[in-house]
């Protein structure tokens, strides 16, 4: 079954449990306050009766114009019964099997004695509610009392007509409400229907570009509207990235693959060598031998430096842990050497992070400087001014620097700046140093020094 028609449904059956709990809170009410308004409507009926006797004359009464009659016994309406100071019927309104019906004479008696009375009369299979008043007549002094009857059927009567409205207007209600809740829920999820669309349209196409129309009304379906929107907006933004995630791979996995056929074939040539030519001079041995061994320790750190990259892009976390970049520096150029670099650092820099990963990355920009840049190396370190600032790494050559159309492509995987020289390295060390200050939540800039020159400016949190 539909939403629209299930919210229809439980719409009309809301109603309907409604309609039937008014329904028996009226009847009950009805049934209380009915025979209390029953006894106002009778004596307000003999009030003016008993005010027309008494100034009726009595030879009036002596023969009386004939009125519409009563049958308490087919009919539930009122009548009266005027009855002179012996018991006599004066007038009738109500007549039982012919004549004035008997009344008796405890509720005549006792409306003499106290000016009215209300009794409860059986007469056979008949109950009638009986009210009465005295009157007096001022000119003749003639006194008489008249008595209201009417059956207690009236009440039923009453509660059987109120039933067959409720009935009536309660199906009819139930109706008109069943088919406005079928257009109101049908209305009011005409949002979802072309969310469902919209979904369907974008699964069959693959086009996320599609969106939902914005609500004016900022209303469940309205949020819903704007979530859903949001959603395909995020859902796009990560399609993009996919793609030129995907797209970055392919071209890594090409570069890679190029990078490693110029030593494997150097490899596969002097090994091919060496065992064609057993009888080769011993100097012709070893340059092969040796040439072998130089390109795979390119190949190994080229593999090395995959690995790491291959870490970068899986987003491994780095430690952090409180680590002072002087030292860090002091290590590095007691590995690679002093020679040809000047240092400008304070007494400490701590950062947060990985020892290892910052000291790959030092010794990858100070190396690169003194690779590239043909001269002295300048390394500065900045510590920041309040606990929780940035330090500020530069590291800066007196080289050719970076071709100007280039340097948004320095941190690139296997870029050169120079092409033709294979020899210089991998062409990862940049890109590791870049994914090594991101993975620091750092920042990492490549610029060129007034006067010639590369400069590296890193930033990472203290």
């Amino acid at each position: 079954m539909r939403i629209r028609w299930r919210l229809a449904f439980y719409g009309s059956f809301v109603a309907l449990i409604s309609m039937l709990v008014f329904a028996v809170v009226l009847t009950w009410l009805a049934r209380q306050a009915g025979p209390e308004d029953q006894l106002q409507a009778m004596a307000t009926i003999a009030d003016s009766v008993a005010r027309d006797a008494a100034n009726t004359p009595d030879e009036a009464f002596e023969n009386p114009v004939p009125i519409a009659t009563v049958d308490p016994s087919q009919s539930t309406d009122a009548f009266f019964v005027i009855v002179d100071d012996t018991g006599g019927v004066l007038v009738s309104s109500g007549l039982l099997d012919g004549r004035s019906p008997d009344i008796g004479s405890g509720v005549v008696t006792e409306a003499f004695s106290n000016g009215s009375a209300e009794a409860i009369q059986k007469i056979g299979d008949l109950e009638l509610q009986l009210v009465a008043r005295r009157w007096t007549n001022p000119e003749s002094g003639s006194v008489g009392v008249v008595v209201v009857g009417q059956s207690t059927l009236f009440i039923e009567e009453q509660l059987e007509g109120l039933g067959t409205v409720l009935v009536v207007a309660g199906t009819i209600t139930l109706v008109v409400s069943a088919i406005v809740g079928w257009f109101v829920t049908r209305r009011a999820l005409k949002p979802i229907r072309q969310l469902a669309e919209t979904t369907d349209a974008i699964g069959a196409t693959g086009d996320l570009t599609r969106r939902l129309s914005e609500r004016k009304a900022k209303d469940e379906l309205g949020v819903l509207t704007s979530s859903f929107n949001e959603m395909l907006d995020r859902l796009a933004d990560a399609q993009k990235k996919l793609a030129r995630s995907l797209d970055a791979q392919r071209q890594f996995v090409a570069d890679a693959s190029h990078e490693l056929r110029s030593p494997l074939t150097t490899i596969r040539s002097n090994a091919g060598f060496l065992i064609d030519r057993p009888d080769a001079s011993a100097l012709d041995r070893s340059e092969a031998i040796g040439d072998i061994a130089e390109e795979a320790d390119r190949m190994t750190g080229l593999v090395d430096d995959l690995l790491v990259l291959a870490r970068s892009d899986a987003e491994v976390l780095v430690q952090s842990d409180p680590v002072d970049l002087v030292e860090v520096l002091t290590a590095v150029l007691h590995h690679i050497g002093p020679e040809a670099t000047t240092v400008n650092a304070p007494v400490k820099a701590v950062v947060k992070g990985d020892r290892q990963a910052l000291h790959r990355l030092i010794r990858t920009l100070v190396d690169n400087a003194r690779r590239h840049g043909g001269g002295e190396v300048e390394v500065s370190l900045a510590a920041p001014s309040s606990s929780g600032g940035v330090v500020a790494l530069t590291v800066a050559d007196r080289g050719p620097g970076f071709p100007a159309e280039d340097l948004v492509r320095v941190f690139d995987r296997f870029y050169r700046a120079d092409p033709s020289r294979h020899e210089a390295g991998t062409g990862l060390g940049m890109a590791i140093a870049k994914g090594i200050v991101e993975a620091h939540g750092g920042k990492i800039l490549a610029a060129n020094r007034v006067g010639g020159g590369a400069v590296i400016e890193v930033e990472i949190a203290g």
